[in-house]
């Protein structure tokens, strides 16, 4: 990717005005029939929460709340913004990033998820081949930018410092929280807890200046574990 000096992520994060990010997958959903919507696209975006899926969110909600979370931007999709109101009871301001779902380097990202078949990102940010790596790499960039200048605005300088939950999708909310651990500049130790995280439905990566946790569901809330080809 581009690099022009420090980005605005970089410096919000050394001025503190955002010091935690939780980036969280969204809950368990259907699946819509495809030929009933202009394209797959449509219909993947228009994929709702199942109330199994609604009721696993909810199971996280104590959880979430211990994250101290104080700003909230999601995915347009219809699953992440369902799954960021139940999760926070209602209660979070939140931001829609319309980049954050059908943007540019979708097509590659999804091609990549498809031909590599995993929940972990280590196999993504490894494969300088099949150019995933550049792909997720150039999301994180674009959509962490926009997120960082959303929460730097002046209309929110009451959530600073802020801790920031994002609502968004596997693979594309590791590669967000592996930018974000190099710009706190995380020890391997650390990264490599976003590397080999399986991001199942609700679970979350938490990156802050003190290290990464991820945090998952237990299966007993969600029913049997979620099925591999469901990868965003």
């Amino acid at each position: 990717g581009i690099d022009l000096g420090m980005s605005t992520l970089e410096g919000a994060l050394k001025e503190k005005t955002i010091v935690k990010f939780v980036f969280v997958r969204h809950g368990p959903t259907n699946k819509p029939e495809v030929s009933t919507f202009p394209s797959a696209l449509a219909a993947d975006k228009a994929r709702i929460l199942t109330e199994a899926g609604e009721a696993a969110v909810k199971a996280r909600r104590t959880w979430f709340l211990q994250q101290k979370v104080n700003l909230a931007i999601t995915s347009p999709s219809i699953r992440t913004t369902q799954t960021c109101k139940i999760m926070s009871s209602g209660t979070l301001d939140y931001e829609v990033v319309e980049k954050m779902y059908g943007f540019a380097h979708w097509k590659a990202c999804e091609e990549a998820g498809d031909r590599l078949m995993s929940l972990k990102y280590r196999p993504f940010a490894e494969d300088t081949e099949g150019k995933a790596a550049g792909a997720y790499d150039e999301y994180a960039q674009t959509i962490l930018e926009e997120i960082a200048k959303i929460v730097t605005e002046p209309y929110n300088k009451s959530y600073h410092p802020a801790t920031v939950a994002v609502f968004g999708h596997a693979n594309y909310s590791a590669a967000c929280a592996m930018r974000v651990a190099q710009a706190f500049q995380l020890p391997d130790t650390e990264v490599n807890k976003i590397l080999d995280y399986e991001h199942v439905e609700t679970g979350a990566i938490v990156v802050s200046a003190a290290g990464v946790e991820t945090n998952s569901p237990t299966f007993s809330s969600l029913g049997p574990p979620p099925e591999v080809e469901n990868l965003n």
